[in-house]
């Protein structure tokens, strides 16, 4: 599952923002975020740039580094 199958841009700039907090509270920077979440750099500025891309496992995983909990309610599911 993308984050695109949900068909909500609001949803997107919810993760982006989420995203951005969590990196300012940790002060850690994308590029330390994303080896830390165990995804290539590039790709994870890709996905910044196109955050209908992310993949469900990849937003879990920065979630897990940033201390945000996300819950997926088509499944409800959380990581």
């Amino acid at each position: 599952m993308r984050v695109k199958d949900v068909g909500n841009r609001m949803v997107c700039d919810e993760l982006l923002a989420s995203i951005g907090t969590g990196c300012r509270r940790f002060d850690i920077s994308g590029k330390t975020l994303a080896e830390r979440s165990g995804i290539p750099e590039r790709t994870y500025r890709e996905r910044v740039q196109h955050p209908e891309t992310f993949r469900l496992g990849e937003i879990c995983a920065i979630a897990r580094q940033i201390g945000v909990k996300v819950q997926f309610s088509a499944e409800d599911t959380t990581c």
